[in-house]
């Protein structure tokens, strides 16, 4: 995978979180692309280690895009904007590259896989709040 699906994929990521409301880093706009017929929903069979390292990573890159989110708000010029923006794919990244137990492609499929399978995102999301609330 390019440096530029991770980045991608990585912003994804931070945009899903966030929701509608949030700030998704470096947009581009998407051609139009002919009507599809839909795809087979993705793969959930990943073991509990890699749901684990994803959640250790998402929530890194979550932190890293909240700062960025807030840096973003100060920027006083576009260039400022697309450093601060560079600087935090950069960092999303490196981020999922050392988290033990994943990789970025597994954590692509566990967020596609989250993104498309309800029932999933919420074994996910349950790995995310042990994450962020261990004592619960």
């Amino acid at each position: 995978m390019g440096i530029r699906n991770t980045i991608a994929a990585l912003t994804a990521s931070f945009a899903f979180a966030a929701g509608a409301g949030g700030v998704a880093l470096a947009q581009e706009a998407a051609p139009a692309i002919p009507e599809q017929p839909p795809m087979t929903a993705p793969a959930t069979d990943f073991d509990q280690s890699q749901i684990e390292s994803f959640a250790v990573a998402y929530v890194q890159v979550m932190d890293i895009g909240m700062q960025a989110e807030q840096q973003l708000q100060s920027a006083e010029t576009e260039d400022d904007r697309a450093v601060i923006q560079m600087m935090a794919q950069e960092e999303m990244a490196s981020a999922v590259e050392s988290t033990e137990g994943i990789t970025v492609d597994d954590y692509n499929a566990i967020l596609t896989a989250a993104q498309a399978d309800p029932a999933f995102a919420e074994e996910v999301g349950g790995a995310i709040n042990a994450v962020v609330q261990p004592d619960n």
